[in-house]
């Protein structure tokens, strides 16, 4: 009886994460700019508010840490980040204090990536942070309809965001 417990406790395991193997994220048709905001809105593919997009032939690919490609963009439609961020117009009373702003970008799976408010003004991912609707000449339909890429990093994997759902803007204390 003893042996019997735990290997009961072992298929019950398996059987649970048995359903979560090779699960598909729900795609999210649409993209919510929230938080200290003074103009919350929400993008979707047909919808960009009026926001610049842009074509853009592209010269870096999604790299992994070990310098692997795992994708290849050659080019991308997309809209600078920084100019989501305008557009919402970030609630930040004391300018003296935008070095405690952070722009979460977060996935329907649950991952998250964090860009200073500094750096998408001021630093090499000014204009190089994207918001993309199509890659290579199409829609992106895999994964999610919208993918944040940033093309100024060495490594470009660990910033490239798939299932985008939300752009929300935080202050940190």
């Amino acid at each position: 009886m003893k042996h019997f417990i735990p290997g009961s406790l072992l298929l019950i395991f398996l059987c649970c994460l048995f359903p979560l193997y090779g699960q598909q994220h729900p795609i999210s048709e649409k993209v919510e700019i929230s938080g200290l905001v003074a103009h919350p809105f929400t993008l979707t593919p047909g919808d960009t508010q009026g926001l610049r997009l842009q074509t853009i032939k592209n010269d870096r690919n999604v790299t992994g840490m070990s310098g692997e490609i795992k994708q290849e963009i050659r080019t991308f439609k997309g809209i600078l980040l920084r100019d989501i961020i305008d557009k919402a117009g970030v609630d930040m009373p004391h300018k003296k204090d935008r070095g405690r702003y952070i722009v979460y970008v977060i996935a329907n799976d649950g991952y998250k990536v964090a860009f200073a408010w500094n750096e998408l003004y001021y630093g090499p991912a000014a204009d190089h942070t994207w918001l993309l609707l199509e890659k290579n000449g199409k829609p992106i339909t895999k994964n999610g309809r919208f993918t944040v890429f940033c093309a100024s990093d060495v490594v470009t994997g660990p910033r490239h965001v798939k299932w985008v759902s939300k752009i929300e803007i935080r202050r940190l204390d």
